[in-house]
Order: structure tokens, then sequence, then C-alpha cells
């Protein structure tokens, strides 16, 4: 099953998919997201929406570089 959380994600980050975002991809990059903030890789980004972006961009970039079109 495919949706558009994925796809929305990457156009807020300025990205282009490569094609649907499977939500295991989806949530992969959620929990990861969320890991990062309980391992102090990131600092708390509640109120600062481009900071929660960048932070979601360092993951697609750094674990799912192949979702990324180039």
């Amino acid at each position: 099953m495919y949706t558009n959380l994925g796809n929305s994600l990457f156009n807020n980050l300025g990205l282009t998919a490569t094609g649907p975002i499977s939500n295991n991809d989806y949530y992969a990059i959620f929990e990861l997201h969320e890991l990062g903030h309980i391992l102090g890789a990131f600092s708390d980004d509640s109120t600062s929406t481009q900071e929660s972006l960048d932070n979601d961009a360092t993951i697609i970039e750094k674990c799912f570089p192949q979702l990324i079109k180039k």
C-alpha cells in the first residue's frame, strides 16, 4: 500500500522522490527521526518546522538516498 504522506514529506523538503514512498519507508523515516531525538542526535524541533524538516532531510539523505531522484 502506498500513501501520499511520503511524497508530501519530500515535497516539503524540496526533494523529488523516485516514485511513490511506501508506508514502510515513511514510517521508518518517522521512527528514525524520533530515535534521533532519543539518542541526542537531534535537538528539540517541536517549535521549529524548518528544523524538523532539516532533520528529516538528513535522515533521507543518509539512510534512504535511493529514494531521492537526482
